[in-house]
């Protein structure tokens, strides 16, 4: 994967990004050599959040050309990742049907990390 080709097409800088066999540093600074080639891009977290906003400004970003896309997946692997905090067990999240048919179009599955908060009741 070219991150350039990518960035090219989608027409945003990436907040991240790697080719395979390249160099990069951890958090902590030590250098690693990459296993795969990365693009990505990142929001601010929001709290509370809201799911599908949040979906919705990072396509928005980038372009709605369904195309571009049907190539960019039919090379490579896309998702998106999403960490979800929860302040109580019995909470949940719902993504609207625009949301899920924007990630369908443009072949994207969604990952979700889930944590759950404390709850003594």
């Amino acid at each position: 994967m070219d991150p350039d080709e990518v960035t090219s097409l989608l027409g945003v800088q990436p907040s991240d990004s790697r080719r395979k066999g390249g160099t990069w540093h951890t958090p902590k600074g030590k250098p690693m050599i990459a296993r795969t080639g990365r693009w990505s891009l990142e929001i601010a977290r929001a709290v509370p959040g809201d799911l599908s906003t949040q979906i919705r400004q990072l396509l928005g970003r980038m372009t709605d050309d369904l195309s571009i896309w049907r190539d960019l997946t039919s090379r490579f692997e896309a998702d998106f990742f999403c960490g979800l905090w929860l302040n109580r067990w019995n909470e949940g999240e719902v993504l609207m049907p625009d949301v899920l048919l924007m990630l369908g179009q443009r072949n994207i599955k969604l990952e979700l990390d889930i944590y759950s908060g404390n709850d003594d009741g």
